[in-house]
């Protein structure tokens, strides 16, 4: 689904309609927009695209453009970043205020760390996990 970042002057019965799915993407998957516009303009390239009339890798540097990105970590760089830090699963799991069980599936690649906790694991990348104590 489409999440638009920018939430102004939309009535709700236009809002709902940038939440539906697009083309062939899953419904549970989530994309997040600079704005209502951005939305549109990646919407309508991805339709293009599915009706052969735009090159995919159009549609990909428009979603760079229109799409927020987030901070991606892998399994093994959870795991690398806990060993750096010298941690637990459970001490780390305190600071980014989740589940001992999130941290587990993070690092086994059966779930993706997102949104703050994303944010946070970035930050104690970059920074150490001394940062955001």
């Amino acid at each position: 689904m489409a999440k638009v970042i920018e939430k102004k002057g939309l009535p709700k019965a236009e809002q709902g309609a940038m939440l539906a799915p697009i083309g062939g993407r899953k419904a549970e998957e989530e994309l997040a927009y600079r704005s209502h516009l951005s939305a549109a303009v990646h919407e309508s390239i991805e339709d293009l695209v599915a009706c052969g009339l735009v090159d995919s890798n159009v549609s990909a540097e428009v979603a760079e453009i229109c799409l927020v990105s987030s901070p991606s970590f892998a399994s093994e760089r959870i795991k690398a970043l806990r060993t750096r830090e010298n941690v637990s699963q459970a001490v780390l799991a305190g600071y980014l205020g989740v589940s001992i069980n999130t941290v587990s599936q993070w690092e086994r690649d059966e779930r993706h760390a997102t949104g703050a906790a994303a944010k946070l694991l970035a930050l104690v990348e970059a920074h150490g996990l001394a940062y955001i104590r």
